[in-house]
């Protein structure tokens, strides 16, 4: 009886193995556990502003679900959540013309105007996430001045996001580096699983 329960045991487990490993090669199942939608244009300007493709959707999940039609109580619309003067500003810069603030709910413009941005407020602080992150949702000017004010430090520490006087600046910026290191654990699975599919 004992030897007929770890058998039925073992062939279970067995069974949910090549299930799973069944699953992780599908690319639904990946669209399910780790969503990175709008791939191409995350990817491309991405690439054009050197910012890691996954960092960049980490955010757009966080900001909007994905959602090109989202807008906040505040007016920050799409994907990347962007604030209509900060649009018109980096329009201009980047020659979008002509722009209008409905432009921002085009996928492609909001998040080719977002990833500038962001890779502007990455240069200001020498690449430290958390403090890009930081002045993306609490604005470049209050970063600023938790720096001075020895709240927060460059580079940062873990500790300093706690420090961070916004909840929700502080909130959104855990819940991107946990998206980030979430899409980053999918993708070095994915890719283990596919490079040995290949063998």
């Amino acid at each position: 009886m004992l030897k007929k329960a770890i058998l039925s045991t073992f062939l279970s487990s067995c069974f949910l193995l090549v299930c799973g490993l069944i699953l992780a090669n599908s690319d639904w199942f990946w669209d399910i556990v780790a969503p990175v939608y709008y791939e191409d244009l995350v990817c491309k300007y991405a690439k054009n502003y050197d910012i890691d493709p996954l960092f960049a959707a980490a955010i757009i999940k966080v900001e909007s679900s994905f959602y090109s039609s989202a807008q906040s109580p505040r007016g920050a619309i799409g994907l990347m959540q962007i604030m209509p003067s900060t649009g018109k500003e980096i329009a201009s810069k980047l020659k979008l013309r002509p722009f209008t603030v409905s432009d921002l709910y085009d996928p492609e413009i909001n998040i080719q105007i977002g990833l500038y941005y962001l890779a502007k407020l990455k240069k200001k602080f020498n690449g430290d996430l958390h403090l890009t992150l930081a002045a993306y949702n609490g604005g470049l000017s209050n970063v600023k001045k938790w720096l001075s004010q020895k709240k927060i430090s460059l580079p940062s520490s873990k500790e300093d996001m706690e420090n961070i006087p916004f909840k929700e600046t502080r909130q959104f910026v855990q819940a991107v580096m946990w998206n980030y290191q979430w899409l980053k654990n999918a993708d070095k699975i994915r890719r283990l699983l596919a490079f040995r599919h290949q063998k």
